[in-house]
C-alpha cells in the first residue's frame, strides 16, 4: 500500500465521520421537532411518544444490520441517510397537506380532539381500542419509520469502525449534542415546521459525505438543496403551520 492509498483511506474515514456527526445531529433534531409538534398537535404527554418512536427506529435499524450485515456496507450509508431525509421531508409535506386541507388529520387525530372540536367531532369512547389502536398506529408509523434508516446507517458505520470505535463514537455524541442546539437556535428564527426542511437537509448533507460514488453525490446533493428550499418555502408561505392546537382547529393561530 502506497503513501496515497493511506492518504485516501484516512480521507474517507475522515468523511464518514463528519456525515456521521451530521445524521446524528440531523435524527436528534428531527426528534426534538417532533416532540414540539406532537405537544401542540395533540397534548404533551405525547412528546414522549417522540422518544419512543427515536429509540424504536434506531434499535431496529441497529439490529436488522445485526442480522443482515450486508445491510450495513460502507456504499448503504448514503442510501439510508438519503432515505431518513426523504422521510423527514414527506412529514413537512403531509403538514403542508393538512394545512391546506384539514380533513386529511381526521383519521390520525380524530381521537385526540375535544368535544368542542370543529369539524370534526370526538369519538365516543377514548378505551385504548382497535380504532384508536390503528390510529396510533398510523401516526406512529407516519412519523417514525425515517429513524429505522438513521439506525441502520449509523450502525453500518459504527461496524466498519471497529474495534476502533472511539472516533465513531465520538463523531455520534457530539452530533447529538450539538442537534440539541440546532433545535433551540432554529425555532429562535423559523417555525417546527419549516424547520424540519432543514432537518432533512442534513441528513442529505449527510448522504453526500458517505456517498462513494458521483451519481449518489449528484443525488445527494440535489436533495440537500430541495429541502433547504423547502423549508424556506415553507416558512416565508406559511403554508404549513399547524392549525391545529390542543386538538382544536385555530386556522389563525399566532403562538
Amino acid at each position: 500500500m502506497t503513501p496515497s492509498d493511506h492518504k485516501k483511506i484516512d480521507l474517507v474515514a475522515a468523511r464518514q465521520m463528519v456525515g456521521l456527526f451530521a445524521l446524528s445531529a440531523a435524527v436528534l433534531f428531527y426528534e426534538l421537532l417532533l416532540m414540539r409538534i406532537f405537544s401542540v398537535l395533540m397534548w404533551y404527554h405525547f412528546a414522549s411518544l417522540a422518544i419512543g418512536l427515536a429509540m424504536l427506529g434506531l434499535g431496529a435499524g441497529g439490529l436488522a444490520v445485526g442480522l443482515r450485515p450486508g445491510l450495513g456496507k460502507a456504499n448503504r450509508a448514503a442510501p439510508w441517510a438519503l432515505l431518513f431525509s426523504v422521510g423527514v421531508a414527506s412529514v413537512l409535506l403531509f403538514m403542508a397537506a393538512t394545512h391546506a386541507y384539514p380533513q386529511l388529520a381526521r383519521a390520525v387525530l380524530a381521537p385526540f380532539h375535544q368535544p368542542f372540536y370543529k369539524p370534526f367531532s370526538r369519538p365516543d369512547s377514548t378505551k385504548l381500542g382497535w380504532e384508536m389502536k390503528s390510529r396510533l398506529a398510523l401516526l406512529a408509523v407516519g412519523t417514525g419509520w425515517p429513524f429505522l434508516f438513521a439506525g441502520a446507517a449509523t450502525a453500518g458505520i459504527l461496524t466498519k469502525r471497529a474495534p476502533r470505535l472511539h472516533g465513531a463514537y465520538a463523531a455520534t455524541f457530539l452530533g447529538s449534542a450539538v442537534g440539541c442546539v440546532i433545535f433551540l437556535g432554529a425555532l429562535a428564527v423559523v417555525s417546527a415546521p419549516a424547520a424540519l426542511g432543514f432537518a432533512a437537509a442534513l441528513a442529505a448533507a449527510a448522504a453526500l459525505l458517505f456517498s462513494p460514488g458521483k451519481k449518489l453525490k449528484l443525488l445527494a446533493l440535489a436533495l440537500t438543496l430541495a429541502t433547504v428550499a423547502l423549508g424556506v418555502w415553507a416558512q416565508r408561505s406559511g403554508s404549513a403551520e399547524i392549525p391545529f392546537a390542543r386538538g382544536r382547529f385555530e386556522p389563525g393561530l399566532l403562538a
